[in-house]
């Protein structure tokens, strides 16, 4: 049997020419499918936050459709989400901190399709992963 995921979806542009060329919807969800398929993972349902910043800390408000994911999550088999890439996940360290924090205390992972990685892991037991990490969530926040 397949593995369940769920995609998730997060863009901050307000102007649909702009967010049609990368960020769209329709893009992510692609570069999301193309990574389940390579792991032989099946997309049970996607959630799209739209016009939501990706430096929030930790005021989830507006991530509406998040929020709906990580209840729904919590409370069923699946346990790990796709983002697209990093930057769609969160573009502050801090704001990546808490939710990872989260993520870890109910066992849950969230994949970044773009370099196979799990966001929500703790790299304490590699330094300079950490280091090179923290670097790019600063280069997404700039």
């Amino acid at each position: 049997m397949k593995k369940e995921i769920f995609a998730y979806i997060r863009t901050s542009n307000t102007d649909k020419a702009t967010a049609a060329k990368s960020d769209s919807d329709a893009h992510q969800l692609k570069t999301i499918k193309q990574f389940c398929q390579l792991k032989d993972w099946i997309v049970k349902d996607a959630f799209y936050d739209l016009r939501v910043s990706g430096d929030n800390g930790g005021d989830f408000r507006e991530r509406e459709a998040f929020s709906e994911m990580l209840a729904e999550m919590k409370s069923n088999g699946v346990k790990t989400f796709v983002v697209a890439d990093a930057k769609c996940f969160a573009k502050s360290i801090i704001t990546t901190a808490i939710i990872g924090e989260d993520l870890r205390a109910y066992g849950l992972a969230a994949m970044d399709a773009s370099t196979g990685k799990d966001l929500a892991a703790k790299s304490n037991d590699n330094p300079e992963e950490q280091m090179i990490q923290n670097i790019l969530m600063c280069l997404a926040q700039y």
